[in-house]
């Protein structure tokens, strides 16, 4: 397993390494050849990780396919490298022109527009000026096979317009010279066509130079450029077109023999160029459809992956509906909960204010009583000392401050002023209207709840009221 893995990790860089290699070639205007590991390279690549890359590979399998005249094929490749979709407009816009073309070599000149302008689209959109103006050039000579001439006319002058490269304008006078012969105004064709004159390659020259003086009448310069054209090409349509000018001047001449030579010759390339047709018009037939047909046909695999997909999104839908009701019903029953605590808290706040609330009436009320007791009190005059005097003129201040301790009740406030004002058990105990015997085991109580003992019970109150 781990060889295994280590094994597709090198034919996955190695498979990258290729498509590096031939984009450094492209850029210098080479086409790299290797074709198996193009090939390879397209079948290892991930049409969902590196799409640009896999696409690159198709492409530049398809330029190798086209050289070597398999445009069948070479259609193939292009129309699966642009149905990855590469994030690379510039890639895509010659996808779309190499279809182009194809499309255009046939003739079939409406398809040739289309593709032409998906090309444009793409390299207005990479910033290709070059690639862009050469587009719109194609176009136009697409539009001036259809005869629609105006626009034909209209993207030619946006061409020139946007390029203004000497290399570039010769070119376009070059196409500019098929235009006025296609509206057969042979003169201004014989102008574009001198003003092209420094183009290295005269194929295309001599052909419409031909082209031209054969509309004015002129056989002879017409036979003359027929002659040299028939010398450098090799593209069956020009050769025709040279051996059917030649033929003119033979009939003109009345020389029979050449006319019959000339029409056998022809006869020879319309045979290659119906051989050479048969991928042609297979390519064709295969980018009509891509156009009608733009996506990958859907096939079983296609359908059982979306049936899964489907039943999966369906089974996550209904996963998380139940998983938020559940959430939602938690919530709603936290909610309550809180709500029943939040009530049960006020109502303890409210017993608790309530239960304060008559504490401290009661303890109003008793204070209130034995303010009064104190005051109508017959032992007052019992015991005149300088200490009972500053004790008593602070008795209620004591009484206040006991009561704030919480923790006596009215009886056992009335014991402690008893015990603070008397010594005498009798008194305390006329006082308070109880027992000798109870009066030690009260003492004590109280003591113990103001956090003292029973013997220095007398003291501590003395210092609460003097304090």
């Amino acid at each position: 397993m781990f060889i295994c893995s280590c094994t597709m990790v090198n034919e996955h860089a190695a498979a990258l390494r290729t498509i590096a290699e031939a984009d450094s070639l492209d850029r210098q205007g080479v086409l790299y050849a290797d074709t198996l590991l193009l090939r390879d390279a397209a079948d290892m690549l991930s049409p969902y990780f590196h799409r640009t890359e896999k696409a690159k590979a198709l492409y530049y399998l398809g330029r190798n396919y086209s050289l070597a005249n398999l445009d069948a094929t070479a259609v193939d490749c292009y129309i699966a490298a642009d149905r990855l979709r590469p994030q690379d407009a510039q890639l895509r816009g010659r996808l779309n022109g190499n279809m182009a073309y194809i499309c255009a070599q046939q003739k079939k000149d409406s398809l040739a527009v289309i593709f032409d302008s998906i090309a444009a689209n793409y390299f207005l959109i990479a910033k290709d000026t070059i690639r862009y103006s050469n587009t719109l050039l194609s176009i136009s000579y697409s539009y001036s096979s259809l005869k629609s001439f105006q626009e034909s006319d209209s993207v030619w002058k946006m061409a020139v317009e946007i390029n203004k490269n000497p290399v570039f304008l010769i070119k376009a006078y070059k196409y500019r010279a098929r235009y006025y012969n296609n509206m057969h105004i042979p003169d201004s064709a014989i102008i574009c066509l001198n003003r092209a004159v420094l183009d290295p390659d005269k194929t295309f020259l001599y052909w419409q130079y031909a082209v031209s003086h054969y509309y004015l009448g002129n056989t002879d310069s017409s036979a003359y450029y027929a002659e040299k054209l028939i010398q450098i090409s090799s593209n069956a349509a020009h050769v025709m077109d040279a051996y059917f000018f030649l033929g003119q001047k033979a009939e003109k001449d009345n020389d029979i023999k050449k006319v019959a030579y000339y029409a056998d010759k022809r006869n020879d390339w319309e045979y290659i160029a119906r051989k050479n047709n048969n991928q042609r018009v297979l390519a064709i037939s295969k980018i009509e459809d891509y156009l009608l047909h733009p996506r990958n046909p859907i096939t079983l695999a296609d359908k059982l992956l979306i049936v899964l997909a489907s039943f999966l999104i369906v089974l996550f839908s209904v996963i998380v509906f139940f998983v938020r009701r559940k959430s939602r019903r938690t919530i709603i029953r936290q909610e309550n909960v809180l709500k029943e605590k939040d009530r049960i808290i006020d109502q303890q706040i409210q017993y608790e204010k309530d239960r304060i609330g008559e504490r401290k009436q009661v303890v109003e009320d008793n204070i209130a009583y034995l303010r009064e007791s104190l005051s109508a009190s017959s032992f007052a005059q019992k015991n005149e000392t300088a200490l009972f005097q500053e004790v008593n003129s602070n008795l209620f201040q004591l009484i206040d401050k006991l009561e704030s301790k919480k923790c006596l009740s009215a009886v056992e406030l009335k014991f402690c002023i008893a015990v603070l004002l008397y010594s005498d058990y009798s008194i305390i105990s006329e006082y308070m209207n109880c027992a000798r015997s109870g009066i030690s085991k009260t003492k004590k109580r109280i003591a113990a709840k103001l956090g003292t003992t029973g013997a220095n019970l007398h003291d501590l109150l003395i210092e609460i009221a003097l304090h």
